[in-house]
């Protein structure tokens, strides 16, 4: 039925170059709304046209119902992650967190919008680190990347939490710095700003931070050296 529902129309919203066999099933059916085309005269797309410039644009208002979905998802999220921090303890493993989690999103109706990150002590520097089979172990932090994805909407929330229950000196510093930082940029998540400057207020705060904890070299109150270093770090991106 592809090639009768094509004609009629000038452009074709479709994405190009995403899929090669759905662009072969498309090319088919353009060619056969063409040989259609001669013999009824209506027209056929001409044009294609990537939909993601509109559907991205949508996605940045939300309806009242759709905020309302939102905070439940984050709400199941939540609760998961609670329940991970519940059964964390040394010698449990990163995939037991992951089964908490899991079996949180599902006994409210929820599935996990992503793959469940479960990174223990070094795993939690590898990007993406899905593997998720390590044991956990004493003195060491576990860091937790995961979204309940409900009704169509998805949480996103990571965070870190230690093995044993009790942060130690250093751990704490670097965990208050990255805290100082997720509640400056929620401050300046207002109407009226962008993302840009709600993420340089959190490149800042924790620039700062790294500053006063002897991670980066240079005065902490040096207004001109912060700007400068994060120039740097906006040119690395």
């Amino acid at each position: 039925q592809l090639p009768d529902l094509l004609q009629g129309y000038r452009n074709l919203h479709y994405q190009v170059a995403d899929d090669a066999d759905r662009d072969l099933l498309v090319v088919k059916a353009l060619k056969a709304a063409r040989r259609k085309a001669r013999r009824n005269g209506l027209v056929v797309p001409d044009a294609f046209v990537d939909p993601e410039r509109v559907l991205h644009e949508l996605r940045l208002f939300k309806s009242a119902a759709e905020l309302t979905l939102l905070r439940g998802a984050a709400a199941i999220t939540n609760e998961a992650m609670r329940r991970a921090m519940a059964v964390t303890a040394p010698g449990v493993h990163e995939y037991e967190l992951e089964a908490e989690i899991a079996h949180a999103f599902r006994r409210r109706g929820g599935t996990a919008g992503y793959t469940t990150i479960v990174g223990g002590g070094a795993n939690a520097t590898v990007l993406h680190y899905v593997t998720n089979n390590d044991p956990l172990r004493d003195g060491e932090l576990v860091c937790v990347d995961a979204g309940c994805e409900h009704r169509w909407y998805t949480a996103d929330v990571t965070r870190a939490w230690p093995v044993n229950g009790r942060f130690t000196d250093a751990q704490r510093e670097i965990y208050t710095a990255v805290l100082d930082a997720q509640e400056a940029a929620i401050a300046a998540a207002v109407p009226g700003a962008t993302f840009i400057e709600v993420s340089d207020v959190a490149t800042r705060s924790l620039t700062i931070a790294m500053l006063r904890l002897g991670l980066l070299e240079g005065d902490p109150d040096d207004d001109e050296l912060v700007d400068s270093l994060i120039d740097e770090e906006k040119h690395k991106r």
